[in-house]
């Protein structure tokens, strides 16, 4: 089943791969490839502030869910210092009915409404 369990890096094990990846390969921009990297808001958080906290030269992009674009507002500035340059929000459906037969527990409202 999807988006019944989510399973997490240790925050500054991951980071410390970002930098090694940076100072060893000569990245500056990578792609989280993570379905849903948001789902633990403290963890993101987390993720986010050690991030910033190196004042790494790397860019990101991330896949996140509208609403958790919402419920974040406050956090923006943060996910630009941690390098979020780019965010990918899909759009699985656009009736409330295919929202629950793919068991994505929201509503067409959560992803709409509040961008209006």
């Amino acid at each position: 089943m999807f988006w019944k369990r989510w399973r997490h890096r240790n925050v500054r094990r991951f980071v410390d791969e970002v930098v090694w990846l940076h100072q060893e390969h000569g990245v500056r921009f990578f792609w989280l490839a993570d379905e849903n990297p948001t789902t633990d808001p403290d963890i993101w958080r987390q993720a986010l502030e050690e991030l910033s906290a190196r004042q790494l030269p790397i860019g990101f992009c991330a896949s996140i869910r509208a609403q958790d674009i919402v419920r974040d507002a406050a956090l923006l500035p943060l996910y630009r210092r941690a390098g979020c340059l780019y965010v990918l929000m899909g759009v699985e459906a656009v009736t409330d009915a295919h929202l629950a037969a793919l068991r994505k527990g929201s509503s067409v409202d959560e992803a709409y409404v509040r961008f209006v």
